[in-house]
This record gives C-alpha cells, sequence and structure tokens, in this order.
C-alpha cells in the first residue's frame, strides 16, 4: 500500500484527494509547475527579493522552491492536514532551521493551487523547511558511505540486506562493512539520472557473504509497522543520534530535491534522527517494527525516511525477520 491509501484511515478523504490530484499534476510536468509559481511569485519576490528569486531558480533546489504536497500532522490534535511543502525563499521568510508553518496564507501558492486542476488545498497549509541533502559521508574523493538498513531475502532465496541506493549506486559494486569485504550489491535504485521530480525508490539490495554476514549484528525486529498510525519512531544507525522517539510529522508521495528524480513515499520526522553517514539506515517504532530506511534530512532539523513497503516492492525483496 501507498502512504496515501494507508492515510485514508487516519486523515479527512477529503485532504488524501487534494493531495493525490495535486500530486499527479506535480509528476506530470513539474517544468509547467515552475514555470507557473514563478508566474504568480514575479511580483512579490523577484523585485522585492532578487537573492531569493535566484535561488528558487537554481538547479539544486526543487521546481520553484516545491518539495511538494503532502499531509502535515499538527501538533495540537495530531491529525492530518493537506499542505503544500516550500523553501523559505518561496514565502519570503528567512532561512529556517527546522519545519515551519506559515501563519498567514501566502498568496502566490494559494494562487497557483487554485489555477491548478487539483483546486486550492482544503486546509489551507504552507509547511516551511530548509533544504535537505542525503545523509551520505563522503569518505575519499567520490567515495560515500553510509549505513546497512532492513535485513531482507533476496528473490533467489540467499541472505541480503538494504541500505540507500545513493550510497550504493552501482550493481556489482563491492561493500565493505566494518573494514572487510562484506558483500556485493546486486540491486540499486537512486534518484540520479532520473527526471525532475520523477518519484524514486532510493534503494540497494546487497548479498552478504560469509564475513558480511558474522561482522553486521542486527537487533530482534517484531515486523513491518506502519508510519501513519503512529507518532515516534528512532533510527538503528551508527551515529548514535535518534535514540529518543521523534515525531512523524508529515507524508509525501514524492519529495523533491533539485533538478534531479524525487523521494517517492517519504516520510518526515520533526526532528534530526540521522546525520550524515547514515543514509540506509533502519526506522523503526517502539515496538521494532520496521517503517522505512534513511535518505536525507536537514541536520539538526528534521530527517527523512521512504516507507518500507515502496523498498522491499521496488528492490523485489521480502524483510527478513
Amino acid at each position: 500500500m501507498t502512504l496515501l491509501e494507508k492515510a485514508y484511515e487516519h486523515a479527512p478523504h477529503q485532504a488524501v484527494e487534494w493531495v493525490s490530484a495535486a500530486d499527479r499534476a506535480f509528476g506530470s510536468d513539474p517544468s509547467q509547475v515552475a514555470y507557473n509559481l514563478e508566474r504568480f511569485s514575479e511580483d512579490s519576490i523577484q523585485f522585492s527579493r532578487p537573492d531569493a528569486y535566484d535561488r528558487l531558480r537554481a538547479e539544486d533546489t526543487p521546481p520553484f522552491g516545491l518539495y511538494g504536497v503532502g499531509l502535515y500532522r499538527s501538533h495540537s490534535r495530531g491529525r492530518f492536514h493537506a499542505a503544500a511543502f516550500v523553501m523559505p525563499e518561496l514565502v519570503n521568510l528567512p532561512p529556517t532551521r527546522g519545519l515551519r508553518v506559515a501563519s498567514s496564507p501566502i498568496m502566490p501558492i494559494v494562487r497557483f493551487f487554485e489555477a491548478s486542476a487539483a483546486g486550492p488545498p482544503p486546509d489551507g497549509l504552507i509547511v516551511v523547511l530548509p533544504p535537505p541533502v542525503n545523509q551520505a559521508a563522503v569518505v575519499q574523493g567520490p567515495i560515500e558511505w553510509g549505513t546497512l538498513g532492513v535485513p531482507v531475502w533476496l528473490g533467489d532465496g540467499r541472505a541480503g540486506i538494504l541500505t540507500a541506493g545513493h550510497v550504493a549506486p552501482t550493481v556489482g559494486f563491492v561493500v565493505s562493512i566494518n573494514g572487510v569485504r562484506g558483500g556485493t550489491v546486486v540491486f540499486a535504485s537512486s534518484r540520479a539520472g532520473h527526471a525532475t521530480a520523477e518519484a524514486v525508490a532510493d534503494v540497494a539490495a546487497i548479498v552478504l557473504d560469509d564475513k558480511g554476514s558474522n561482522t553486521y549484528g542486527l537487533p530482534p525486529l517484531l515486523g513491518l509497522g506502519n508510519a501513519v498510525e503512529l507518532a515516534t519512531v528512532r533510527a538503528l544507525n551508527t551515529s548514535g543520534t535518534g535514540s529518543a522517539g521523534e515525531t512523524v510529522r508529515a507524508l509525501l508521495p514524492r519529495f523533491a530535491v533539485d533538478a534531479q528524480g524525487a523521494w517517492a513515499e517519504s516520510v518526515i520526522v520533526d526532528a534530526a534522527i540521522s546525520i550524515a553517514g547514515d543514509s540506509g539506515s533502519m526506522v523503526v517504532d517502539s515496538e521494532m517494527r520496521i517503517l522505512g530506511q534513511i535518505v536525507g534530512g536537514h541536520e539538526g532539523a528534521y530527517s527523512i525516511f521512504q516507507d518500507i513497503d515502496l523498498l522491499l516492492a521496488v528492490s523485489g525483496t521480502k524483510a527478513r525477520l
């Protein structure tokens, strides 16, 4: 099931249906989305803040500052609301360190959605957050490292492990685990090489050899969980962050980052449970049920993980419990 399908039991149907329609419009033609947003924002941004205007048009940002649309869980009542997720520059705000709900309607964005096939968001929420980055750490030159995540059975019955695709992007890539050869990448998918805002699973599957199986220890896992149903999560990572429960704050069908593909089926945690080097970390709930894997975030502000159902389906694997 997709995140929106799961959300039908936990969010107003009108909100879920709007997010579904708005996301389809976003994914069908991101360049047109960027053009229309720029057109509606020209008067309020281009002339008052040319630096912000230039930033919104840069290739390392999502289409004119729109990360995507999704469901946002309010602090007060814990229910989900339809929302648009944007960069601070798009709403004339200075850089922010965390998730922030705009306190008044942002007319260029409201006008943009009013003119789209989806219509205006039923709750009118605009969520502002600083730009995310991959949570990989650079070791030397182009070499990045991350963290091993969900234990799986591969399609041929061999034992394997998942991680983020951007840290193991090539089939045949030999993986080092704790300094020794531990396995080989047999499946890889990442945002690189995909069209702007195309929804992508950022995941790699690794077949473990004997040394890898003996080197990487796993805690007891009690099945697959549902990020929509619960309030708190934590990441099992090497950095030691995320030991305390943090709140699941938002669900997005796609999270656009830049001119490459977008993270599909994304869950935002409203405090950082990951840092550089934690890409691929398994995210679990308080009962040690698997929810997904870390792919990105903004250090000290929030983390993003992709839903486990997507990762297993795309990689052709089953959770090894």
